[in-house]
């Protein structure tokens, strides 16, 4: 989930899943056309609502399911890096929602990856779910913060005592 902040939506991320479902089919599946046609033929253009594409991507994961026996995975990676600064917590429930969803699409699977702090949201949404734990190097908690602290106000001097104090106290941790 490596885009703008501003672009971090939960819609975006179900948009982006239809496509790549959507490219792995032998051919384009005639409800998704047929939304497509409908979209570019109407005078306004208005947006289609989320529950469309909602539709669309469950709708074209059923039919490569039946290409794929064994199923289809999803992998969300970096959870914890969603972000939209106006609206988080409600883009952060709806993506889980969403994913939900995906998850009654018999033979869909979803593999999330998140850092600790994401572990919570995921844990509420998918209680029976397993759950692996595995630890980044000190390299990819430094990077982190940097990220992190990036756009902070604070003198270079206090984001490197603040980060080598998280980073000390991470490493305590492991």
């Amino acid at each position: 989930m490596h885009h703008s902040e501003a672009e971090q939506t939960a819609e975006n991320v179900i948009r982006r899943l239809l496509r790549q479902i959507v490219e792995q089919l032998p051919e384009i599946p005639a409800v998704v056309r047929h939304a497509y046609s409908s979209y570019m033929e109407s005078p306004d253009r208005e947006e289609p609502a989320p529950e469309l594409f909602m539709s669309l991507l469950k709708s074209s994961i059923e039919k490569l399911c039946q290409l794929n026996p064994g199923g289809v995975f999803i992998l969300v990676d970096a959870y914890d890096e969603f972000r939209n600064r106006r609206y988080e917590v409600e883009e952060r429930k709806s993506l889980l929602t969403y994913l939900s969803e995906i998850l009654s699409c018999p033979g869909a699977r979803i593999f999330i990856s998140t850092r600790e702090h994401g572990c919570l949201d995921l844990n509420t949404s998918f209680p029976n779910a397993p759950i692996a734990k595995v630890r980044g190097d000190l390299a990819d908690r430094a990077s982190y913060l940097d990220q992190r602290l990036a756009d902070r106000s604070m003198s270079p001097g206090l984001k490197q005592t603040v980060k080598d104090t998280l980073l000390n106290a991470s490493h305590e941790e492991w």
